[in-house]
């Protein structure tokens, strides 16, 4: 069994320090609002936290998440590549600076075998003359370049500033009126007043929500409305925010089926043979279960600390956690509602909106490791004998969105 590793987040911090929003670096006002500009911009992008030794060695670790970002965006795959200088690539990039947009370039590499494994790493040409120690860089891909801004010295809500990044990103950025066009539905909606839900449960006030919307309820893992995932949520519970869902990898995992999972760790209640638990990083759950991260090997671990379990799991690989979360999360409205019991009935008083986009890739991990993002299991076994999962599901604490997303914006619906 592994030792949960503490893994840092962006900020070089614990997550545990990270919720002391006044001691962290992103909680600097001009970090703060440059996050709301780019989150206004409306282009997934990921940080890089400058330290002195980056600037002096001239070499930047380019972490799993700006990985991906390179990968996704058709920039540059690390997989692919081999390590050494005969292998080293080099893309345009372009700093969009206070007097205008600076080209330069970056060059994307893997150091040979022997230097520390080969880590993928990337240097900014040029970055010594336009960043600082402890400078935050927020890292866009643009036709085929690299933008790179640095949020902590430009201040990118002065409009000549912000015209400068947009103009570097160019036709990246696609602006769009569906938040607009979503945001006045659910005005209307909450305009009509209490409005009954369709079913009980848990699950009512989600359905009432899209049946007043007009959303086909399906079983697709696409955001809800035109690219805007809705989550739904009453005001006065604590309940955490579900994320999305995602089963192993059952090749690489030890259990192969969720049938198998279920009869190492079910249990029997009301005639049904289930598992319904929750499962965190930070101590065993009932059922001895808990999650680790393989920081080495990109992996998100599940195991039980039990004898007979030992070096047995479930596993997801980072990159697919991150896939679904960034897919998921692209941008999304959680909507907050008041219940009401009208004449025996549960009623549903929508009230406030709060509009997220870009999730912090880099934040998954340590979320993961502090117990701030959970594992929940539904399990149980059918009638006809085989198991079914709603899930396996990643929700994060009700309070934590902003160790997640970038600052948000909050809407009132009433009035």
């Amino acid at each position: 069994m592994p030792t949960p590793l503490l893994l840092k987040s962006k900020s070089g911090v614990t997550p545990a320090q990270a919720e002391n929003e006044a001691g962290g670096p992103l909680s600097h006002p001009l970090v703060r609002s440059n996050l709301v500009v780019l989150n206004d911009i409306g282009i997934d992008y990921e940080l890089i936290f400058i330290t002195q030794t980056q600037l002096k060695k001239s070499i930047i670790d380019a972490t799993r998440p700006v990985r991906h970002l390179l990968k996704t965006k058709g920039i540059h795959d690390y997989d692919d590549q081999l390590a050494g200088p005969a292998h080293r690539t080099y893309k345009t990039t372009r700093l969009a600076c206070v007097d205008g947009i600076q080209t330069t370039k970056a060059s994307l590499y893997r150091p040979l075998a022997k230097q520390k494994g080969g880590d993928p790493r990337l240097w900014i040409s040029k970055l010594q003359d336009w960043a600082t120690p402890h400078d935050i860089l927020a890292i866009f891909a643009s036709a085929g370049a690299l933008v790179v801004a640095n949020i902590t010295k430009i201040d990118y809500a002065v409009p000549e500033f912000r015209a400068n990044l947009e103009e570097a990103l160019g036709d990246a950025i696609v602006r769009t009126s569906v938040a607009e066009e979503l945001l006045a539905m659910l005005h209307a909606v909450a305009a009509r007043g209490p409005a009954p839900g369709i079913r009980s449960g848990d699950t009512s006030i989600g359905a009432t929500l899209e049946d007043l919307l007009g959303i086909r309820q399906n079983s697709s893992r696409a955001p809800d409305y035109k690219g805007i995932e809705i989550k739904s949520a009453r005001d006065k519970r604590k309940t955490r925010k579900q994320l999305f869902a995602q089963v192993p990898d059952w090749d690489s995992s030890s259990y192969k089926s969720i049938n198998e999972f279920l009869e190492a760790f079910g249990y029997e209640r009301d005639g049904v043979y289930r598992l319904n638990c929750t499962v965190r990083a930070t101590s065993p759950n009932s059922q001895m279960l808990q999650l680790f991260i393989d920081q080495e090997k990109g992996l998100l671990l599940e195991g039980a600390r039990l004898p007979q379990h030992k070096h047995k799991y479930l596993v997801w690989p980072l990159n697919t956690l991150l896939t679904r979360l960034k897919e998921k999360h692209r941008e999304t409205f959680w909507v907050t509602a008041e219940s009401l019991m009208i004449d025996g009935r549960e009623h549903f008083q929508f009230t406030t909106v709060e509009h997220t986009r870009s999730p912090m890739a880099n934040q998954f991990a340590p979320l993961v490791t502090g117990g701030i993002i959970t594992l929940d299991h539904m399990i149980k076994r059918k009638p006809s004998g085989s198991a079914h999962e709603r899930g396996p599901s990643f929700k994060l604490e009700s309070s934590s969105l902003g160790l997640l997303f970038p600052p948000s914006k909050v809407y009132s619906l009433m009035g």
